[in-house]
């Protein structure tokens, strides 16, 4: 008797299993951001499908179209970061089912440039960050007058003081290696 019911509890979680697997589109199709503008597109099904994929820009251009034949399921990697800030829509296509997502590519605000009152002081703040950050500062004949490296931080703040700068306009510029984050001109 105990065996019989331990084969029927068997049969009762064998059958739960197999329909708890969804056959819907919407289910199999996931993105994990891996960091803003990075993602892994995750694609789940058991039988070999053809797959339309494009990722489409805030205004509808198509920036990426892939066609995969026979897939049974994979997990991909993308990288949206040298593309122009915005969010993309991801449009996948299996057979006669269709699913979108957004995907973010915006860079938060990680600094603040701003100048201390009526002085030739500017404070800069940088939140935290994973990768170097460049200072620049220039002239207003576009020369280079200071420059250092900030290390990945928590958080930091500077001041400058820009009072021994002989000509009338200073420019600031933040840079990692994904491009400017902030600038601004005094």
């Amino acid at each position: 008797m105990k065996v019989i019911n331990l084969m029927s509890l068997m049969l009762i979680v064998s059958v739960a299993a197999v329909a708890g697997k969804s056959n819907d589109l919407e289910d199999r199709v996931k993105v994990v951001t891996l960091d803003e503008g990075v993602f892994n597109l995750i694609y789940e099904q058991n039988a070999p499908s053809q797959i339309d994929l494009k990722i489409m820009d805030s205004d509808g251009n198509v920036v990426l179209d892939d066609k995969m034949k026979r897939k049974t399921g994979f997990i991909r990697k993308y990288d949206l970061t040298q593309m122009q800030e915005g969010t993309y829509t991801i449009q996948f296509i299996e057979n006669d089912q269709k699913v979108e997502r957004e995907v973010s590519n915006h860079r938060s605000e990680i600094a603040s440039i701003s100048k201390i009152g009526r002085s030739n002081k500017v404070r800069l703040s940088i939140g935290e960050t994973t990768s170097k950050i460049t200072i620049s500062i220039y002239d207003d004949q576009s020369r280079l007058i200071h420059q250092e490296l900030i290390p990945p931080t928590e958080g930091t703040m500077k001041i400058f003081d820009l009072s021994k700068v002989i000509s009338g306009s200073v420019s600031i510029a933040l840079v990692d290696k994904k491009g400017l984050i902030k600038s601004a001109t005094f």
